[in-house]
């Protein structure tokens, strides 16, 4: 049966195929002389401190920028939140968020560009089809999207992977007429607003749309859909970082000295993870196509990182919770 996102690679009205666009973006991304990447981008996390580890260096150099992240980074038991010294979850949500503002305005993103579903960290995979449905009319209006892995690392991780390839499914399905919400609400809370039932997706702006080294323009299509590795379970028991195992078709940034200032001043901006962050240092950033997923099968051949710590998920459960949602949302979901 097709995958979330087989659509991802088909023909659009005769033009270019989306991956041949990912191919260019992704050139235009490792490119030594750092052109500017037009059109709307999307990025979309998990957690704060995501987007500085994944595409920190990358982010000043995205034209117009949105950056969702659909936990607050605080999970709701209150441990994560007292041992990093706040008496409450709300409290610990609150200085995450604030740390995440002073990483963001570093690379140029204002405040206004930040985008939180505060879903409960450790939480994200409960709410699979409601994290679809608010990201579907903001990533079917971009022009590029940026998201993580389906990697095993953490639950919320793949569980955003899950729900952004649902989402383009979901604006598939709308531009078809099937009936998805598609309007993209405007200013601070982006994707919060949606159209009502019914109405088909907007158009995105050919104002909007910019060129890439090479003369193919962005925004003419379905949003080409980069990811991002962070981490996962290396085949000697410990963590992997940063890379995606097979590396075949991805764009690896490396790092200028002034690149390389900045993460590192992004990272340190989210003091509260010091201690996490500090095992993964101030790395060169690596992004690929995202393939079609069988989100019926585990990642990382079953060896899941987050079995191994207390993140509120098991590898079963992850499988029943993605296909209950699949069949919410009426998507097809590989067998």
């Amino acid at each position: 049966m097709s995958s979330l996102c087989e659509t991802n690679h088909r023909d659009v009205d005769g033009r270019a195929k989306p991956g041949q666009d990912a191919a260019r973006v992704l050139a235009a991304i490792a490119d030594p002389a750092r052109p500017r990447i037009p059109g709307r981008t999307v990025l979309v996390f998990a957690h704060p401190d995501d987007e500085t580890l994944a595409c920190g260096a990358l982010l000043p150099r995205l034209e117009d920028v949105r950056i969702v992240h659909v936990t607050d980074g605080a999970p709701r038991n209150g441990e994560d939140a007292r041992r990093h010294g706040y008496s409450t979850p709300t409290e610990y949500a609150a200085a995450r968020r604030e740390e995440l503002r002073a990483a963001a305005a570093l690379a140029g993103v204002p405040e206004e560009r930040l985008i939180c579903f505060d879903v409960a960290d450790q939480g994200a995979a409960f709410a699979l089809a409601d994290i679809a449905r608010r990201l579907a009319p903001v990533v079917q209006d971009a022009d590029l999207v940026i998201a993580h892995a389906y990697e095993g690392g953490h639950p919320d991780h793949d569980a955003v992977c899950w729900a952004v390839h649902a989402a383009l499914g979901l604006s598939d399905a709308a531009g078809c007429g099937a009936g998805t919400p598609s309007a993209r609400g405007r200013g601070q809370g982006d994707g919060a607003v949606t159209s009502p039932k019914g109405s088909l997706p907007l158009t995105r702006s050919a104002a909007r749309a910019g060129s890439l080294p090479g003369g193919e323009s962005v925004g003419a299509r379905r949003p080409v859909l980069l990811e991002v590795p962070l981490y996962r379970l290396g085949p000697d028991g410990g963590w992997l970082r940063g890379s995606f195992g097979d590396e075949d078709g991805a764009a690896v940034l490396h790092l200028t000295p002034a690149e390389r200032a900045l993460k590192a001043r992004m990272i340190a901006a989210h003091a509260s993870q010091a201690g996490t962050l500090a095992g993964f240092g101030v790395a060169d950033e690596c992004y690929r196509a995202a393939p079609a997923y069988d989100f019926g099968s585990l990642p990382n051949r079953g060896a899941l990182l987050y079995e191994r710590y207390g993140w509120g998920l098991a590898g079963g459960q992850w499988l029943e919770l993605a296909a209950a949602a699949a069949r919410e949302l009426r998507l097809e979901r590989a067998a």
